[in-house]
């Protein structure tokens, strides 16, 4: 997460096993507030899926988390889920 927004405001830890990873820990706004996340991935056997954790943080770094006006920005192709945006599909 160097060089973005995320950068010296993110405290967490990882976690993973065969096919789940996590990610959780506190992060502070663009606005000094300060949240804590949880990701959880399920069912990833691919690539390690780092890249989605660090989008995730450094949407909530740079955007505000739920009290922001604006939303998050996902990388292009990306099937990312804000849940304080939308309700999450089942």
């Amino acid at each position: 997460m160097c060089g973005t927004a995320a950068a010296g405001n993110v405290r967490a830890k990882t976690g993973s096993l065969t096919g789940a990873t996590g990610l959780s820990g506190y992060v502070t706004t663009a606005d000094g507030r300060e949240l804590v996340f949880s990701i959880l991935l399920n069912g990833y056997l691919s690539a390690s899926p780092k890249d989605i954790e660090d989008t995730v943080v450094t949407a909530l770094a740079t955007s505000g988390g739920p009290a922001a006006t604006t939303t998050a920005p996902v990388a292009e192709g990306a099937d990312l889920e804000c849940s304080w945006l939308k309700p999450a599909r089942c």
